[in-house]
Parts: structure tokens; sequence; C-alpha cells
């Protein structure tokens, strides 16, 4: 780049790891930002569905319970041993879980403090800046696993 060219956003766009309980199964994913937003519509009510929402997410503007398998697939979701469980809990800090997303308590946790994602959940969830390690460890307690 000679100084007068963009940089190429696309390849700096840094993508997120989050952990996501449904149906008492525990699912890794993997996406950007804004994939992590549940309820798109409260976050950007002026985004435009017909230019381009079919290539979001497989077209899941607000994420719930009913199209939450879309989601994990969406995401390259991937289930997770109980080995996988047992190193995010173990692990202090890396790798660095962002959220986590659990379908079967509509619960939100996340950890990132520059946007307020715990507003942009559906309609009967709780969603809460916070740790999402510490939300996985409470949730595998009980050998949900």
């Amino acid at each position: 780049m000679n100084g007068d060219e963009m940089p190429d956003t696309e390849s700096q766009v840094e993508e997120w790891l989050g952990v996501v309980q449904y149906q008492r199964t525990f699912y890794g994913i993997i996406g950007i930002v804004a994939e992590f937003i549940l309820d798109y519509h409260a976050y950007d009510p002026t985004f435009d569905e017909s230019a381009g929402a079919a290539n979001f997410r497989n077209g899941l503007l607000t994420v719930d319970v009913d199209n939450a398998q879309s989601f994990i697939s969406a995401l390259n979701g991937r289930r997770l041993t109980s080995a996988d469980i047992d190193s995010f809990i173990r692990a202090p800090t890396e790798p660095d879980l962002m959220v986590f997303i659990d379908f079967d308590a509509k619960r939100y946790v996340h950890s990132y403090h520059d946007m307020l994602l715990e507003k942009y959940v559906p309609k009967g969830w709780k969603g809460v800046l916070g740790d999402p390690r510490q939300e996985l460890r409470l949730r595998t307690r009980d050998g949900l696993t």
C-alpha cells in the first residue's frame, strides 16, 4: 500500500469465540461482533433486509429458541466435548471467550465493554455484561455436558 489506499478491512475483521447452550448441549461458535447481536432489528432498525440479509447469519435477523439450530449452523457451530468445556473452564483468559448464549435459560452474557450488546436480545431474554467463562462454569457444574 502506498498510503492512499484503504486497508483491506475484510481481512482485519476480528472474529469472536462464543459458547452456546441449546437443548442441554454445548457448541462452540465463531463470528464477528455483528453476528453475536441476537436482535439485529433492535440494534439497527434501518437495516435493509433486501440488501444482503440472506447472507447475514443465513437470514436470521432476530435469533431466539425457535431458530437456534440455524444460528448455530450459520456460525459454524461445533458440538463441544467434555474436554473442550473443561479447557474453557480451567483456562483463566485464553482463548478469549467473548459470549455465552444459553438458549435453554434465555440468557446472554458477553464481555465486550465497547458496546451494550446486552440491550439487543429478544424479548423475554436476560442480557448482561459479565464473564462468559464464569457463566459456562455455572452451567456445567450440574453435569449438563
